[in-house]
């Protein structure tokens, strides 16, 4: 499923109050409520307050259901994250390491 939104400041944590048209991500969140998503990150700074954001939108502390990981700095548990925010050169050498990335079901990547 592709999920499109419109380019704005909420855009990476509002994009689940978005509707699609088909009722995909719905049927998917239905299907499968412990998927995994990495979510892309232009910088540091949008990829540390993105994963907060989602931390507080959800009532968990930063590293739980959603963490984060960049160079020289990580918060995330191995068993309890489903929504990792990284940079992209952390997504780029996850690629590296497994290309397929194994053990994510998608990947969302936030273009500002």
């Amino acid at each position: 499923p592709l999920l499109l939104s419109s380019l704005d400041s909420t855009t990476t944590t509002s994009t689940d109050h978005h509707n699609d048209n088909d009722g995909d991500t719905k049927k998917i969140r239905q299907q499968r409520t412990n998927m995994n998503v990495i979510v892309v990150e232009p910088r540091r700074v949008a990829t540390r307050s993105a994963a907060q954001r989602m931390s507080k939108l959800v009532h968990q502390p930063v590293g739980h259901s959603v963490g984060y990981a960049m160079r020289g700095e990580s918060r995330r548990s191995s068993t309890e994250t489903s929504v990792l925010v990284v940079t992209d050169g952390v997504l780029l050498n996850m690629l590296r390491n497994d290309p397929e990335l194994g053990g994510y079901d998608a990947v969302v990547l936030d273009g500002k």
